[in-house]
């Protein structure tokens, strides 16, 4: 599996692709099979080691960092590290639409209109919660990971590994 990388400051994101692992994320003691790196970039006076798309890094290292975590890029897409995580993400999104859909006023004229974006707005959420589940799973298993990129490189329809893994496939499962 990956390996533990200890990083002595701030672990800079400037990157999508980037799996976060939460346990034991800012420490002060360096774990004992770490690999130790030091800071390649200073931002705004602070220390940090820059992960981005030139200096990338596989999604299966475990990352810890003395000082904490940052990122400059808005929209950072921090793969869901379990099932649980994304279940729970599911649970919590269809919550807020059954809350939505109770508020509407008997009232209302455009209730019609707002039943359709609400069902538009669920079958996205179904779509996501396929999506995220998908990447959540080849993502735990570096094994399954590799097994799955590989498929992708010989099936000329997928054009990158982000095509591949969006795909709403579960064969595997």
């Amino acid at each position: 599996m990956g390996k533990t990388i200890y990083v002595n400051g701030t672990l800079l994101i400037r990157t999508s692709e980037f799996k976060y692992h939460a346990e034991d994320a800012c420490l002060c003691e360096i774990p004992e099979d770490a690999i130790i790196v030091e800071p390649n970039e200073i931002v705004d006076g602070t220390p940090c080691y820059t992960i981005d798309d030139i200096n990338s890094i596989s999604i299966f290292d475990t990352f810890k960092a003395s000082s904490g975590f940052t990122s400059l890029e808005l929209g950072s897409y921090y793969y869901n590290s379990d099932y649980q995580d994304v279940y729970k993400n599911y649970l919590i999104q269809r919550e807020e639409l059954i809350s939505f859909t109770e508020s509407i006023e008997d009232t209302n004229l455009n209730k019609a209109f707002a039943y359709k974006l609400i069902f538009m707005n669920l079958m996205t959420l179904l779509d996501s919660f396929v999506c995220e589940l998908y990447i959540s799973m080849v993502t735990s298993n570096e094994e399954m990971f590799r097994e799955k990129l590989n498929s992708a490189k010989t099936d000329k329809k997928y054009r990158s590994s982000r095509d591949f893994l969006c795909q709403s496939d579960l064969n595997f499962i």
